[in-house]
């Protein structure tokens, strides 16, 4: 059988054969033209594909280069620019709430049920401070309050409460005035009014309106508030136990009964004192001296100067426990008048007395 000869694969490439024609299978796969690689190449393909390496950082080159900033060193500088800032602001309200007002008039307060009128004053001097005046709210009230303020019939008390705008309370002060056993007149002139202490270190002083009679009281001392609580202050008002207008009213009449009938006895007794007799002073005088006797039935003292002081009619012990003790250094002050007022540092209260001799 003679041997058909086959086309190449490029042969006739274009040209339909027999056997397509006559309806036979078309072959599906083609030939490929195959070219040989050389084996070096085919074994080392893949390094084309790796990354290549990078090259060894230069010593000089790196030692050049500005160092990174770490992270934590921002965080740092930005914590500490915040404590600063809070530092300033800190410093500025201090400084501001130092700032203080040295004077302040804060008005009056009135009790109505007593008749009575308070004005106060702030200030700030290192530390809060005040003066409180009270006076009767009208001159119809006057004889009341001279009575009680003279010869009260219990201890009385002030409570002094400041507010701010908002009428919160801020700081309060009571101050309890010291019950002193009352002077007894032995002339128809008043003595003196005399300046107290109170527990507190707070001072009282009766001013006498110049008819023999308390017309005010002044008391002064410090306050008990710091200087955030003092600079909220914008009111007050007074509250105290001083009695109504009725029980002042009553107890006024009580006294002139009372100073009628001492000063009816001391003009009885004045008859049996010693032949030594209460003479006007050429000018005030002041001084030192020690008491080194009581006469209980005269009612007077006598010093190791010379000196005779009259106390009324009545016995050193009743009338001062702190001035029992002999011999009792004192300092004396009188006026014109022989009115005198016996003091001692160590006795919670003061004599009046009339310096005979």
């Amino acid at each position: 059988m003679k041997d058909e000869k086959r086309p190449g694969p490029k042969e006739n490439a274009g040209e339909v054969s027999p056997q397509e024609q006559e309806g036979e299978a078309k072959n599906p796969y083609g030939f490929l033209p195959y070219a040989e690689r050389p084996f070096q190449e085919e074994l080392y393909a893949y390094r084309a594909e790796m990354i290549p390496a990078e090259p060894e950082p230069d010593p000089v080159v790196e030692k050049a280069k500005p160092k990174p900033i770490p992270p934590s060193t921002f965080v740092f500088t930005g914590a500490g620019v915040v404590c600063l800032i809070l530092i300033v602001l800190a410093i500025r309200q201090f400084a501001g709430q130092e700032a203080a007002a040295p004077y302040a008039d804060l008005g009056s307060s009135k009790v109505e049920a007593a008749g009575l009128r308070g004005r106060l004053i702030a200030r700030w001097v290192d530390k809060a401070e005040y003066e409180l005046y009270i006076d009767p709210l009208t001159s119809n009230q006057a004889g009341g309050f001279a009575a009680v303020a003279g010869n009260p019939p219990h201890p009385l008390s002030f409570t002094i409460r400041l507010k701010d705008w908002h009428g919160d309370e801020v700081c309060q002060k009571e101050v309890l005035i010291p019950f002193n056993l009352p002077v007894e007149p032995d002339s128809d002139q008043a003595p003196t009014p005399v300046q107290q202490k109170t527990l507190t270190g707070d001072t009282v002083q009766n001013v006498d309106g110049g008819d023999g009679q308390i017309a005010e009281i002044v008391v002064e001392g410090d306050l008990p508030c710091r200087i955030k609580s003092y600079r909220r202050i914008s009111g007050w008002e007074l509250a105290t136990n001083f009695p109504v207008l009725a029980d002042q009213g009553e107890w006024a009449g009580r006294e002139q009964e009372r100073v009628a009938t001492i000063r009816g006895k001391a003009a009885a007794n004045s008859s049996k004192l010693p032949s030594a007799r209460i003479r006007p002073l050429p000018a005030p005088i002041d001084g030192d001296d020690v008491i080194v006797g009581d006469n209980p039935t005269n009612g007077t003292v006598q010093t190791s100067g010379g000196r005779v002081f009259l106390l009324g009619g009545a016995r050193v012990r009743a009338r001062a426990p702190g001035w029992q003790v002999f011999p009792a250094a004192f300092h004396f002050h009188c006026d014109k008048n022989a009115f005198c007022v016996l003091t001692r540092p160590d006795a919670p209260t003061a004599l009046q007395a009339r310096l005979m001799r």
